[in-house]
């Protein structure tokens, strides 16, 4: 979905106000879980770490699925 948004945007087949919501819709579940788990185990520290992971989400998913189509590596 990360990836596929901004093709979408570009190509002029959704606005970039829908794109920006489909992305909230996204990491606001998200967020509410990672929060919560972070609050039982008293590490609200690591909360910085799920925006740096959002962000990095998306080339991680891209090479992967480059290097998997391309068997550069194996999965397990």
């Amino acid at each position: 979905m990360m990836l596929g948004l901004p093709m979408l945007w570009l190509s002029g087949l959704i606005s970039g106000q829908l794109a920006l919501n489909l992305v909230v819709l996204k990491i606001f579940p998200e967020y509410l879980v990672i929060r919560r788990a972070l609050d039982v185990l008293q590490r609200q520290d690591l909360l910085i770490y799920f925006f740096i992971a959002e962000l990095a989400q998306i080339p991680y998913i891209v090479i992967a699925g480059f290097a998997g189509f391309f068997k550069l590596f194996r999965w397990k």
